[in-house]
């Protein structure tokens, strides 16, 4: 029987005063008719009606609540690791790339990595552009383990730019990764639908446009001889004598391979007067000769012939400045002229120079000239050295 209808019919009497539950007390009648023949044996007598009444108290109770339960796993906010792993410009300084690492725990993965922030206004004309590059097994879809990828900002530089330096800004959609079995959403995953991250990186680059430059210097000296010898220095002569030079060369930087002469030539006041170039003789009469060279020495002898050397009154002298051009080559660069770490590698032309004092042909007290193929020795002369010249004049 409907609840209602018994409530109604059936004498209920609420009783709320319990803090459970809602009591309904009320009495049930039973009675039980049956048929006895207690008088049995006696003639014309009948079963008669016994009525057997019990009453039954009853009680309904209705529970006024319930305490349901669940479980629920509350997550700190996703935490998202980045790094700038890799900062590269290439060799010829027109593309660079810049790669960042992320780390997200499981189940979490980043997609959709856009750039939300470039200095391009600080370099016109770059361009940029982003991609995912990493190992996807870097990202497992493994509860307990977390998610490393890789991302590349890859950087077309253009003419006029030296630097990738700027403030970089990086945009995802943050996601979760599918159930592997059934590709359902995991229960782990704890956040809503369209959620997103983002990074913001400095970069600090060089100025790849300025130049390192190192030159590796060379010296040396040019010194005068009276022989071939090369033992005693001399630098007085006589006209239709000959002159021997050797040119000295050091290095503090490098190990030399080769010493050349290249040309020679002499200057006095406005006169210059070229003996060799590039292996030729420009004079005749001037016997020019190379001598012997080395890594770091060349020699070289000429005679002061008359038909060149001339214009030197009597009793006196004139001094030329002897300059030599000496090409030297370093030990493991071939050919070098120039060493530079940025340029071409060449022979390194040197100038030496030095002086030497030229006299006028001696005179006898009869105007008559005298041998000169005797040496120096037939007079006396004084030797003026200095630092800067040397010369010598007749008595």
């Amino acid at each position: 029987m409907p609840w209602a209808l018994t409530n109604d019919n059936c004498g209920w009497v609420l009783d709320s005063s319990d803090l459970e539950y809602f009591t309904y007390n009320s009495d049930m009648t039973i009675q039980h008719h049956d048929l006895i023949d207690p008088f049995n044996g006696r003639t014309g007598q009948q079963p008669v009606e016994r009525l057997t009444q019990h009453v039954v108290p009853l009680q309904v109770q209705f529970q006024k609540y319930i305490d349901v339960t669940s479980e629920i796993t509350v997550q700190s906010p996703v935490r998202l690791l980045v790094a700038v792993t890799r900062q590269e410009v290439a060799a010829d300084t027109q593309t660079a790339i810049i790669e960042v690492t992320t780390n997200l725990l499981y189940p979490y993965k980043l997609s959709a990595e856009d750039l939300a922030s470039i200095p391009n206004a600080t370099y016109p004309g770059m361009q940029f552009s982003i991609s995912e590059v990493g190992d996807v097994a870097l990202c497992p879809n493994v509860a307990g383990s977390a998610c490393t990828q890789i991302f590349r900002i890859s950087i077309v530089i253009g003419q006029g730019n030296c630097q990738i330096t700027g403030a970089y800004g990086i945009n995802w959609a943050l996601n979760c990764q599918a159930d592997p079995n059934n590709g359902n959403r995991v229960a782990a995953c704890a956040i809503e639908t369209g959620a997103s991250s983002s990074a913001d990186i400095s970069i600090l680059s060089e100025d790849f446009c300025a130049k390192v430059s190192v030159k590796v210097a060379i010296s040396g000296t040019l010194s005068v001889y009276d022989s071939n010898a090369y033992t005693t220095p001399k630098t007085n002569f006589l006209q239709n004598q000959t002159s021997f030079f050797r040119a000295d060369i050091t290095s503090p930087d490098a190990s030399l391979e080769s010493a050349t002469i290249q040309s020679v030539k002499l200057v006095s006041g406005q006169q210059q007067i070229l003996l060799f170039s590039n292996g030729s003789i420009s004079i005749a009469a001037s016997n020019f000769a190379l001598g012997s060279s080395g890594s770091d020495f060349a020699d070289f002898n000429f005679v002061l012939h008359s038909s060149y050397i001339n214009g030197i009154a009597v009793d006196s002298s004139k001094t030329y400045q002897v300059i030599a051009r000496v090409d030297v080559t370093f030990s493991g660069v071939p050919g070098v002229k120039r060493l530079v770490l940025q340029g071409t590698l060449n022979n390194k032309p040197l100038s030496l120079n030095t002086k030497i004092g030229v006299l006028a042909p001696l005179e006898t007290g009869t105007n008559q000239l005298l041998d000169q193929s005797s040496g120096d020795s037939l007079a006396p002369m004084l030797l003026l050295a200095g630092a800067s010249s040397l010369a010598a004049f007749s008595l």
